[in-house]
């Protein structure tokens, strides 16, 4: 059996491991170093360790812009690190390598897993730090000159008083809907609201994704948060369905693995917005393959 590896860095976290027959054999997570000389000291640590469990190929995903033709990540809004993939893998005599970007190997995975062959046109979001994003055209991945695909960064909002994204623009899609906005929101709610159920909850650790819990009496400010929060991701994916056309939404990101319905709540309000009833809105999903996606999309590059 081939065993690929896949390394997902994200800027949160770096998750890697082997892959067998699109399937995790064995996985790792440490957190993404806060530093360029300490991501390339750890990057380089891990292709070690999997060239040490005879990893037959490696692929690699960034969260930001990719220059395929130097092998290089330039850095990107949330990691604005950079990377010389070449000359690690040249130090350590491998050659067998892949590098992407971080949302591009997630819409691989979910479309080779569970779409090919029964959808041509999909988009995958992966919620984190940032939005991430990816595009499936006619069965293809579009990469543009590179850096396609980077959703969370069209723009939502003209409100001139929002803080600026970590792009250094003012209204974009991440800046008003990422998870991270998500864990920020339920800590400051937790701090007006300290004996709520949501505020109990996340007392020994903050998850964003609790502010869509189906299981928890949310109160009246909560709820405000709530929908505040649903009706961005709601306008993004309108704004996107309307550039793409594209059949099927797949959500993805480490809160996939938390019970929630933000799914449920995402769907009914793009219902009440897509006003025009001539066209279907595509199907919202969650990502089959979960947070795990990532890893297995960089493993499929050696396939891609």
């Amino acid at each position: 059996m081939t065993r690929f590896a896949g390394i997902d860095i994200g800027g949160t976290s770096i998750k890697y491991g082997v892959v067998v027959k699109g399937k995790v054999d064995w996985k790792k997570i440490i957190p993404t170093p806060k530093n360029e000389k300490s991501l390339n000291t750890d990057l380089k640590k891990i292709v070690q360790e999997l060239i040490k469990n005879k990893a037959k190929g490696i692929g690699i995903g960034f969260p930001g812009y990719i220059e395929q033709s130097s092998k290089k990540f330039i850095g990107g809004p949330n990691l604005k690190f950079e990377v010389d993939v070449k000359k690690i893998m040249g130090e350590l005599n491998y050659t067998n390598y892949r590098i992407d970007n971080d949302g591009n190997i997630g819409a691989l995975a979910e479309y080779d897993h569970s779409y090919k062959g029964k959808v041509t046109n999909l988009i995958f979001l992966s919620f984190g730090t940032g939005i991430g994003g990816g595009i499936i055209n006619n069965s293809k991945l579009v990469r543009g000159e590179g850096s396609a695909g980077e959703l969370g960064h069209i723009l939502i909002s003209n409100d001139p008083n929002l803080e600026p994204c970590a792009c250094g623009k003012i209204g974009c899609f991440e800046s008003l809907a990422s998870a991270k906005k998500w864990s920020g929101a339920v800590g400051e709610l937790m701090k007006e609201e300290p004996l709520s159920e949501l505020s109990l909850i996340n007392k020994t650790e903050i998850k964003g994704s609790s502010l869509f819990s189906n299981n928890l009496s949310l109160t009246i400010l909560q709820v405000v948060q709530q929908k505040e929060f649903i009706n961005n991701i709601s306008r993004g994916l309108i704004s996107l369905y309307e550039i793409f056309d594209n059949q099927v939404f797949v959500i993805g990101g480490s809160f996939t693995d938390d019970s929630n319905q933000l799914i449920e709540l995402v769907n009914e309000r793009t219902n009440q917005l897509n006003k025009y009833r001539g066209r279907n809105f595509p199907d919202i999903y969650l990502a089959k393959l979960k947070s795990d996606a990532g890893l297995i999309g960089a493993a499929l590059l050696l396939n891609d």
